[in-house]
């Protein structure tokens, strides 16, 4: 009797540890999935900063402007495949170059208590569907160059992403706040109204 109480705890303690290594190597699995896809998004987002700029820079008579507005709308969608992890794990930083409001900014983190112009994606929404928007081509390419300097440095540090199931939980929670609160009011997208089209995107991913 003893015996078979002593073989029963055994086998349940030899099968409590396989599930809990099952467990744990599915959950180290998502996570590698998800940094994994996480890098694809981001260097997808990358070169679509670098289409733009080198888009910008053609001869200024010769860009279209609903090809500008489209290019912008482009390079926006592919940052809502990143953004609930970027802004989780780059806040500060992503608020003051690459999706902050398309205001004057005073930045001591990171300027050293400069005055920033307004700049990064909202801004770029904003300029590209500015009535007059054909007299504001050199200063959309400049917003541009500036954001795809800002987007290289953080592909050049911040890719692999180094992070765990709670963080992406956390991420994802704080990202669908912001899709309500940013994204679908419209607050996110100050010259498009492109929110719904960007919202869905950013649910999607």
């Amino acid at each position: 009797m003893k015996l078979s109480v002593i073989t029963c705890l055994i086998f349940t303690l030899l099968f409590t540890s396989y599930q809990t290594k099952q467990n744990q190597t599915y959950k180290e699995g998502v996570v590698i999935d998800v940094s994994k896809l996480y890098a694809q998004n981001f260097l997808a987002f990358q070169d679509k900063v670098n289409q733009l700029v080198d888009f910008t820079a053609k001869n200024k008579s010769d860009i279209l402007i609903s090809e500008l507005q489209k290019r912008v709308s482009e390079t926006r969608l592919a940052y809502k495949k990143v953004e609930f992890l970027f802004d989780y794990n780059q806040t500060p930083y992503n608020r003051t170059f690459i999706n902050g409001a398309p205001f004057t900014k005073y930045e001591e983190d990171f300027t050293g208590g400069q005055v920033l112009n307004p700049n990064g994606l909202q801004t770029l929404d904003l300029l590209v569907n500015d009535d007059n928007v054909a007299t504001k081509l050199h200063q959309i390419q400049s917003v541009a160059t500036d954001l795809n300097s800002r987007v290289d440095l953080m592909a050049s540090i911040h890719i692999p992403l180094n992070t765990n199931k709670t963080a992406i939980i956390e991420a994802l929670r704080s990202g669908i706040i912001s899709v309500f609160t940013l994204s679908l009011t419209g607050f996110d997208t100050p010259g498009s109204s492109n929110a719904i089209n960007e919202s869905h995107v950013s649910l999607e991913t």
